[in-house]
């Protein structure tokens, strides 16, 4: 069962995810650059996305809804793959109260194909500050590239994202909306 300890909480943070979504689409939007081919070697990728998602927690099974924002930067190292950083910041609700993750997680990513729909997959491997304590977080992503210009895509994933600590841990599967900008 998710409780939501504060509604108007929950719904400015909603509030302010849309807003920082305009802000991050105009700036994208007005400094584009053109480039030959998004996923080439020498490329740079920026991107974000937000998502939602409800978990199961521990090994006891309380539930937990979550909002996310996550952001990279990643580099073109041979055609296709990049790697880079994923900074993510996750709010909680839980039957324990409110919580905050957040944490800078290494990844690389590989897009597949050369049309305008270009598959992906990334993994990553890290830690992340989980309730004052610093936790193994490891997962990947799948999803959709939508290229809108040569330089900019509309991203959907789905994302899971494990934390563990002493055999006990987090499973946090979710569905994320992003855009990406290349150059």
């Amino acid at each position: 069962m998710c409780i939501f300890v504060n509604n108007h909480l929950f719904v400015n943070l909603i509030i302010t995810i849309m807003k920082l979504k305009f802000f991050i689409l105009s700036v994208l939007l007005v400094s584009s650059v053109s480039s030959f081919s998004q996923t080439e070697r020498g490329k740079l990728v920026i991107g974000g996305n937000s998502g939602l998602s409800y978990n199961s927690f521990f090994a006891d099974g309380e539930s937990i809804s979550t909002i996310s924002l996550n952001a990279g930067l990643g580099y073109f190292i041979v055609d296709n793959l990049a790697v880079g950083i994923n900074g993510n910041l996750v709010n909680l609700n839980t039957d324990f109260g409110n919580g905050t993750i957040y944490g800078i997680i290494p990844s690389a990513t590989y897009f597949f194909g050369k049309s305008q729909l270009k598959p992906f997959l990334s993994v990553g491997l890290g830690y992340m500050n989980f309730y004052k304590e610093g936790v193994l977080a490891y997962g990947g992503t799948g999803g959709l590239a939508y290229m809108i210009k040569e330089n900019l895509s509309f991203n959907v994933s789905l994302q899971y994202l494990r934390l563990s600590k002493d055999g006990q841990g987090l499973n946090n599967l979710a569905t994320g909306l992003g855009f990406s900008i290349y150059f």
